[in-house]
């Protein structure tokens, strides 16, 4: 059972565009709060998700070079549960 999804990515990821005022009013029948991170597609799974803890690692500017880094770390660690985790990438 999934218990926990990292998300990785760029900018899109991030919620970028969604600091704009219009963003903001598109928005607000989405998520509670309108902002850059919870207008974020990973943002908005948080508001589909209650069970699931949901963490967003994405980064303006980044490539994919960052990511498998991340990655590797995050599954390099002798605690990482395979079993109740989900890794989902945006590639650049």
């Amino acid at each position: 059972m999934i218990k926990k999804i990292y998300c990785f990515g760029t900018s899109h990821t991030k919620g970028a565009g969604f600091h704009l005022p219009q963003a903001k009013s598109i928005y607000k029948n989405v998520v509670k709060y309108p902002s850059m991170e919870t207008c974020s597609w990973p943002g908005i799974l948080k508001t589909y998700i209650d069970n699931i803890e949901i963490d967003n690692f994405a980064e303006h500017g980044s490539g994919n070079e960052r990511m498998y880094r991340l990655v590797f770390d995050l599954i390099s660690d002798p605690n990482f549960k395979k079993e109740e985790t989900l890794l989902l990438l945006e590639m650049s």
